[in-house]
């Protein structure tokens, strides 16, 4: 029994430690990409409550106390891993203002029931959390603790699912901005957001229907654990997708700002017409595609068009994507150059626009069903 304590403690507290880390190179980037600064709480809450199951490790008859502790933070995670994931994808910077505080209701009720349980005695207060009150003073707190907890899996819930969609959203978007969306793509959110669900589904059915044990609690805090390790990982070091431009923070925000605006001007088919052909002239003399970073405000500047035009003729006109015109010039050239030349498929995908080796096999395989090898032996 003292090796699982020692062990339950050893799991908790590298979780904990984990996240005070990670929180600290959070607020270090704080002044330059606010984005962080849910993240940065998101960790610090971890850190509190894994801090919370290594007390109870060591003190098992803690449980009670540190459960009560415990359940007001619960509900403040998936507030703060949205505000997280819908900053770092959006084209705007979150203005915070009073209306965000209608997402810690669930919390604030979580709050409410547990100082209310505290206050009860020992005895009434183990009553509580197991289900059996009997006693009527005790019967509001068992209210609100049910009510708080039937919250926050409705909303822990709604919020998985609303990442999962901005994040399908947010693929579609930078696909209509960037012609090499690598750097910008958050698909390593969905494998956490996996992570963070199935955790939390543990957490809420080992409260709910389980009877305290030792396995569990190791797997609640290696999940703990996980959670931190994988999330400090990635996204300590991604920047907002929509956001970054290095001469400019917010010019992509600007942009598809004023899509909405620009969205209800349709243009007529000559227009549409005329701005193909500077397009495709673009793309055929210019070879403006060879850039890696272009993106669809650098070719309106090219060509003298606002952005959202562009976006309605690629859409109407060209039946296509910027990142999908971009990619099948791409490999246009590229497939000229695995048949004239020698060179090395590295250096054809750096000369052609690409970022990486691998974004080059991934479009080629996707236009051609072969690697670009394969493609050069068959010619």
């Amino acid at each position: 029994m003292f090796e699982i304590q020692v062990v339950t403690a050893a799991v908790n507290g590298a979780g904990c430690g984990a996240a005070l880390m990670c929180a600290g190179v959070l607020e270090l980037r704080r002044p330059r990409e606010p984005a962080y600064r849910a993240l940065a709480v998101f960790f610090l809450v971890m850190a509190v409550i894994l801090a919370i199951n290594v007390w109870t490790a060591v003190d098992p008859g803690s449980l009670v106390v540190a459960s009560l502790l415990q359940a007001p933070l619960q509900p403040l995670l998936p507030v703060l891993f949205w505000f997280y994931v819908d900053d770092i994808s959006a084209a705007d910077r979150r203005v915070w203002g009073w209306r965000d505080l209608w997402h810690l209701l669930p919390g604030a009720i979580m709050l409410g029931a547990s100082q209310a349980t505290l206050l009860l005695p020992a005895e009434q207060r183990a009553a509580v959390l197991a289900g059996h009150v009997v006693v009527h003073s005790a019967r509001l707190a068992q209210i609100l603790l049910d009510l708080a907890s039937a919250l926050w899996i409705v909303q822990a819930s709604a919020y998985m699912a609303a990442v999962l969609i901005r994040l399908r959203w947010l693929n579609t978007t930078l696909r209509e901005y960037f012609g090499s969306t690598e750097a910008r793509e958050l698909s390593w959110l969905r494998l956490i957001t996996v992570i963070i669900a199935a955790s939390w589904s543990l957490t809420v059915a080992y409260n709910t229907f389980a009877p305290p044990m030792a396995a569990l609690e190791i797997a609640l805090g290696a999940a703990g654990l996980a959670t931190v390790l994988a999330l400090g990982l990635w996204a300590t070091r991604q920047r907002p997708a929509l956001q970054f431009a290095e001469s400019s923070p917010e010019r992509v925000g600007r942009e598809a700002g004023d899509a909405t605006t620009y969205a209800r001007s349709q243009l007529d088919d000559d227009h549409l017409t005329r701005i193909a052909e500077r397009i495709e002239q673009a793309f055929s003399v210019e070879q403006l595609y060879r850039d890696p970073a272009l993106s669809l405000d650098d070719l309106a500047k090219a060509i003298g068009v606002r952005a959202p035009y562009l976006s309605q003729t690629f859409s109407r006109r060209l039946h296509s994507s910027f990142f999908e015109y971009c990619a099948a010039a791409r490999i246009t050239e590229a497939c000229a150059l695995l048949r004239d030349t020698d060179r090395t498929v590295t250096q054809i995908a750096a000369d052609v626009g690409f970022n990486s080796r691998s974004a080059f096999y991934s479009a080629f395989r996707a236009a051609k069903r072969l690697t670009p090898t394969a493609y050069r032996q068959q010619q």
